[in-house]
């Protein structure tokens, strides 16, 4: 089973990257949603983008719901979160 990043920050984001397998899964959260994550292919909780007004300007983004959200930390294990 593969890894579920929950990314939290920025600084959350650039450490996941050394740790980070082919497979895993990166789900920016929060303040996570501000991390540039050049053309890494990450997905971001929808309301957190809306709230901090980042829906537009992020590329190579899967945006989902928090259902969704539910949905992936039952489909992948260990669930890491990044501060």
């Amino acid at each position: 089973m593969s890894t579920l990043h929950l990314i939290f920050s920025r600084a959350g984001f650039y450490a996941c990257q050394k740790r980070c397998k082919h497979g895993d899964c990166v789900l920016l959260l929060q303040d996570g949603v501000y991390a540039d994550t050049g053309n890494v292919q990450v997905l971001a909780l929808e309301s957190d983008t809306m709230v901090r007004s980042m829906r537009n300007r992020m590329r190579n983004t899967e945006f989902i719901s928090m259902e969704q959200f539910v949905e992936l930390t039952t489909q992948h294990k260990p669930v890491v979160s990044w501060r």
